[in-house]
């Protein structure tokens, strides 16, 4: 009976052990450990969070190589976070690369047009900013819910350009669209 108790206790808890490895989870850099807890409190980002770990695990970072021109970056290969540690807005950096994430099938599908070249490089450009304009919009309407909500503390409002126009001017000048560039130049 004893050893039969065993191996039921050891059949249950490998079973356990495989479903919580196969389970995606958030893993979090500590510095931002308080940052993602914020964020968690508004449900909303809790139905984000569960979008993104439907793909696979999200990491969550505190430093990256692009740190002194963005303040965080979504890599999907990595399927990491990166935030740059002098990032003055943690809060909603993280929030806006969570909506990058999220939509991480559509930034491939535009990624394999342009391997296959059915999209040349201003269009591809373009499409990757107003999906990104997009993400700023979901971003700044999260952003106000919390702080209405008491969720998120005062000021950590984010407003984007109101039209994708004057994003997509913003974007070129600040040298982002130039980095969209260089990834269509590696597809």
């Amino acid at each position: 009976m004893v050893m039969l108790l065993f191996i039921l206790s050891f059949f249950f808890s490998s079973t356990n052990a495989q479903n919580v490895r196969s389970t995606p989870t958030v893993i979090c850099a500590p510095e931002l450990q308080e940052t993602l807890s914020t964020l968690q409190r508004l449900p909303e980002v809790h139905r984000l969070v569960s979008e993104i770990l439907q793909e696979g695990p999200l990491y969550i970072e505190h430093n990256h190589h692009l740190s002194e021109q963005f303040a965080g970056y979504w890599s999907p290969s990595e399927r990491t976070i990166y935030i740059t540690p002098s990032s003055d807005h943690p809060l909603t950096t993280l929030l806006f690369e969570m909506h990058n994430a999220r939509k991480t099938t559509e930034f491939r599908s535009l990624d394999k047009l342009a391997h296959l070249k059915q999209v040349n490089r201003k269009e591809y450009v373009k499409r990757q900013e107003y999906l990104e304009y997009q993400n700023a919009i979901e971003t700044s309407t999260l952003l106000e819910k919390g702080m209405a909500a008491g969720v998120f503390p005062d000021g950590s409002g984010w407003y984007p350009a109101t039209t994708f126009k004057e994003h997509f001017r913003i974007q070129q000048s600040s040298g982002h669209s130039a980095w969209i560039e260089k990834a269509y130049e590696a597809t």
